[in-house]
């Protein structure tokens, strides 16, 4: 009888803890689709402002025959918007739990 009642609360601990093992990997498949999500966006923002700066660069030309004015504005521009994305980036990779897991 005592074997039984071993053997039941074994399974049940077992049970407890492969439940708990299955709420942490969905915990975690949830916080890496976010995490996805955000990269896609920092990527997607770093490729709408370089879309943006070569058509500012390219009406300015028309207007502006000078190219250094033009070369330091537009490059002004993307390093404005690339220091912005890794602003980001190192601020999401700070404050992210699960990025520190895989490390």
């Amino acid at each position: 009888m005592r074997e039984k009642k071993n053997k039941l609360m074994k399974k049940l601990k077992l049970g407890r803890l492969a439940e708990k093992r299955n709420k942490q990997v969905i915990s975690l498949k949830k916080s890496i689709i976010s995490d996805l999500k955000f990269y896609f966006f920092i990527s997607a923002a770093i490729s709408i402002s370089l879309g943006f700066w070569f058509l500012i660069s390219v009406e300015i030309s028309d207007l502006i025959n000078n190219d250094i004015l033009i070369n330091l504005l537009g490059w002004s521009f993307g390093f404005f918007t690339l220091s912005i994305s890794i602003y980001a980036l190192i601020l999401k990779f700070t404050r992210s739990t699960t990025i520190s897991n895989y490390i």
